[in-house]
């Protein structure tokens, strides 16, 4: 295999890498519309499901591992960008509340 072969086959697995990657760190571990038998007890315990552009909440123990994550700044509509809404605890369940 040539040095022009070898590179391409690379930087393919490179870009295979990367893209795994954020399908699995974006596939979230909650979309927030379950969260089995984890409870809140206040609106502080609720934090939204995703780095970017969340319509869910989730308990703060189970938030996403957001650094390194780059969000776009538009103000998605149906989301809680830019105060459009807020995460509440809502009958033991973390709940967005969107306005």
């Amino acid at each position: 295999m040539g040095k022009k072969e070898l590179g391409a086959v690379i930087i393919i697995l490179i870009l295979l890498g990367g893209v795994a990657a954020l399908y699995f760190r974006g596939s979230e571990k909650n979309s927030g519309e379950e969260q089995g038998d984890a409870m809140c007890s206040i609106d502080e315990d609720c934090v939204p499901a995703n780095c970017c552009h969340a319509a869910a909440c989730i308990l703060a123990s189970e938030k996403p591992d957001c650094p390194g994550v780059y969000c776009t700044a538009v103000c998605e509509p149906d989301t809680l960008d830019c105060g459009q809404g807020s995460c509440a605890c809502i009958e033991s369940k973390c709940k967005a509340i969107l306005k």
